[in-house]
C-alpha cells in the first residue's frame, strides 16, 4: 500500500505498545517510534498489511483492512485451485501437529511443487494471524508440507 508523508505523525499500536509514524518513504520504508524505546523501528515491508502494526485512526485502518481482505481473497482463490478434489490422488499434503503429538492433515494438494508451497505459506500466514491475536490462548501448532508420493517432508514452520 502506498501511504506517503500523510501518515507521518499518525498514532499506531503494535500489540499493547503505542507509537507514532516518523517516516514514510517513497520506497515503501516506514519508520515508527514506540513509547519507551530509544530508537525508531524501520520496516522494509508494510507492517500494516503484515498485521504487525495497526493505525489508531479507524479510517486509515479501514483502508488497510480492506486491502488485507482483498489479498486474502486472492490467496483463497489460488488455494482452492490447487486443492485436491474428493477422490483425486494428491501430490502433496499439509499437516498441523496436535497437542497429543499426532499430525492432522489439513490440506491435500493436487499440483506442482511451487503450488504446494503457496498453500503451505497461506497456512502459516493464517496461523500467524491467529497466534498474534491478543485474545489467543492456543499454542503454536507446527505446520509441515509433505510430498504424498514419497512421504518426504519438504517444509516445516515451527
Amino acid at each position: 500500500m502506498k501511504y506517503g508523508a500523510s501518515i507521518v505523525g499518525e498514532e499506531v499500536l503494535s500489540g499493547e505498545k503505542k507509537g507514532k509514524v516518523t517516516k514514510a518513504g517513497k520506497d515503501g520504508v516506514i519508520s515508527i517510534k514506540f513509547a519507551g524505546e530509544r530508537q525508531e523501528r524501520g520496516y522494509l515491508f508494510d507492517p500494516f498489511v503484515g498485521g504487525f502494526v495497526k493505525f489508531v485512526n479507524p479510517e486509515l485502518q479501514k483502508a488497510v483492512d480492506e486491502e488485507i481482505e482483498g489479498i486474502r481473497q486472492e490467496q483463497l482463490k489460488t488455494l482452492n485451485a490447487f486443492l485436491a478434489k474428493k477422490g483425486e490422488k494428491e501430490d502433496f499434503y499439509v499437516t498441523k501437529d496436535n497437542p497429543d503429538g499426532s499430525k492432522e492433515v489439513i490440506y491435500r494438494i493436487k499440483g506442482e511443487r511451487e503450488q504446494a508451497f503457496v498453500v503451505f505459506s497461506f497456512v502459516v500466514q493464517e496461523q500467524v494471524k491467529e497466534y498474534r491475536k491478543p485474545t489467543n490462548t492456543k499454542k503454536w501448532r507446527i505446520v509441515r508440507l509433505f510430498d504424498a508420493k514419497t512421504g518426504e517432508q519438504l517444509a516445516q514452520e515451527s
